[in-house]
Formats: C-alpha cells, sequence, structure tokens
C-alpha cells in the first residue's frame, strides 16, 4: 500500500512539473514544445482539467481545430464549471463556423460567471459572423462596460504626463 502511495504521488508531483514547464514554453512562444509536456502531465494526472485546457490553448495557437476542440471539451467534462473552458471552446468553433455552438458555449460560460467579459466578446463574434448584428451589439456593449470597470485611473505625473494604470 505504501508503495501505490508513493507512486501515486510521485505522479502527481511529475503531472504538475510537466504542467508548469508547459506553461513556461507557452511563455516562451513554444507551444510545439509545450505539446510535449502537457501531454506527459495528462499521462500522469489523466483527471487534470488544466493540463487539458492548456494543451488545447496550445493546439489553438498551432491552428490545429479539431485537437484543441477536444482538449477544450475534456476539460468541461472533467470540471463542469469551467467557464474558461467554455469560452475557449466556443472561439474554436467560430473558427470552425459553427457559430449556434459557439453561442451555446460562450451562454454557457456566462451562466457560470455572469461577468466573463472575454465570453461576451467571443459570443459577439458568433452573432456577427451569424449574421444577427442586434444581439452581437449588446454583447459588445457588455463586454466594453466590463472591460472599461477592468481600466482603473488616469494617473496624472508631472514628469510623464498621463497614463492608464490596469
Amino acid at each position: 500500500i505504501a508503495d501505490n502511495f508513493s507512486t501515486l504521488k510521485r505522479e502527481k508531483i511529475d503531472a504538475f512539473k510537466h504542467y508548469f514547464r508547459g506553461n513556461a514554453l507557452m511563455e516562451e512562444g513554444k507551444p510545439l514544445e509545450a505539446l510535449e509536456e502537457y501531454t506527459l502531465s495528462i499521462r500522469d494526472r489523466p483527471e487534470f482539467s488544466s493540463a487539458f485546457y492548456e494543451r488545447g490553448l496550445a493546439y489553438k495557437k498551432l491552428q490545429r481545430w479539431n485537437e484543441a476542440l477536444h482538449d477544450f471539451t475534456t476539460a468541461v467534462h472533467t470540471k463542469a464549471d469551467y467557464g474558461v473552458a467554455f469560452c475557449s471552446r466556443a472561439s474554436v468553433y467560430i473558427e470552425l463556423e459553427n457559430y449556434d455552438q459557439a453561442i451555446f458555449d460562450c451562454t454557457k460560460a456566462l451562466d457560470i460567471n455572469p461577468d466573463d467579459a472575454s465570453a461576451y466578446h467571443v459570443r459577439a463574434n458568433a452573432f456577427a459572423k451569424k449574421g444577427d448584428s442586434e444581439r452581437a451589439f449588446d454583447d459588445f456593449e457588455r463586454w466594453g462596460q466590463l472591460e472599461t470597470k477592468r481600466l482603473c485611473i488616469v494617473c496624472m505625473e508631472a514628469s510623464r504626463g498621463s497614463r492608464l494604470h490596469p
């Protein structure tokens, strides 16, 4: 029993190690190398929804739409309240011109978090591509309201003029 526990613990640690390496590689702009690390992470911890999500982002960056779609789908099946994964999957559905499914996924993301600006933005794009300009405008407007809340203040500095502080 102790050996099994030790093995499981080591696999979990290895999964996180590969996951964080994958994140670092994505930051360096190396999505292909990141895919390998995320895949190793998933091998060690198959229920690791964040590893599926991040690997989906790497596939998306490489425009490997079907693989990205698969990983985002696995992420939301593994963690049903994973709003950003629904939103990312929606952006892939837009690339695949499946606007109704994109709208559905963004709506699901908004059910999870009604203040998710990205979900409004992606859904607005899906509505626009579908030709529903009124609903697209409504979502773009809501996205703008939420994004404005994220910008703090204009700070005045005598020597530098003014600048925005996010």
